[in-house]
């Protein structure tokens, strides 16, 4: 159930007939690559360490289908690709990756978790929810930006569900002296009107309330200073 092998090996064969083995350490061996047949019979094979050979690629692991912890610290994996080909391991719950160069690059921890989603221990760091979510919106983020190179978010007014816009685009701000700038800074001081020419209303003016670029509390702030002129106006009527 158990093999070490550690004899300066350079290719991992011989195995076909340990149907039943549970643990394979192939550590400090000269091993740069996997052959078709290197783990051929191991269907069963729930750990196998790697560490400190020269593998440079990962290839032909899919008969690996029960491996539940891979050890592959100080190889020489340079390529975020490679990792991606682990995902041929349903059952693989456990990664160890250091001292590659690979793990130099600062994406690499995200890209792994995103990749294979039943992992829960990469380079011996518990990968928690918070940090797999993380790591999708960052992916999504990033595919996005590839399908759409330049992309960037709108300049213009942003209407969201259930609220008009603080004022129609077309409405002059005239007739407001100091009123939205004093909201701003949370001043209670209630607008004037300014420019007799235009007559412009606070109540029309400012009839419809939301936000645009304004935050929420400030809106609400604006309200507040229109509905106090909207009376104030009726009264002096």
């Amino acid at each position: 159930d158990f093999l070490d092998l550690g004899n300066e090996i350079s290719q991992v064969e011989g195995l076909e007939g340990l149907h039943q083995l549970r643990e394979l350490v192939l550590d400090r061996n000269r091993i740069k690559a996997l052959a078709k047949n290197s783990f051929a019979a191991q269907n069963v094979l729930l750990e196998l360490h790697l560490v400190e050979n020269r593998i440079r690629e990962l290839n032909h692991l899919h008969p690996l289908t029960e491996l539940h912890k891979l050890f592959l610290d100080m190889n020489k994996l340079q390529d975020i690709t490679e990792l991606e080909k682990l995902d041929v391991l349903p059952s693989l719950t456990e990664l160890s990756i250091a001292g590659n160069p690979v793990a130099r690059n600062s994406q690499h921890r995200a890209a792994v978790v995103v990749r294979l989603s039943q992992l829960q221990v990469l380079d011996g760091i518990v990968v928690t929810l918070e940090e797999r979510t993380r790591a999708e919106l960052l992916s999504g983020d990033q595919y996005q930006s590839s399908q759409h190179p330049g992309a960037h978010l709108p300049t213009g007014d942003i209407h969201l569900p259930g609220l008009l816009p603080l004022w129609p685009p077309s409405t002059t701000l005239r007739g407001i002296n100091g009123g939205l700038h004093n909201a701003m800074l949370g001043h209670d001081t209630p607008p004037s009107i300014a420019d007799d020419n235009h007559h412009t209303h606070p109540y029309m003016t400012f009839r419809h309330c939301s936000s645009s670029s304004l935050v929420l509390s400030t809106c609400c702030k604006v309200c507040s200073v229109i509905d106090w002129s909207e009376n104030e106006s009726k009264e002096n009527l």
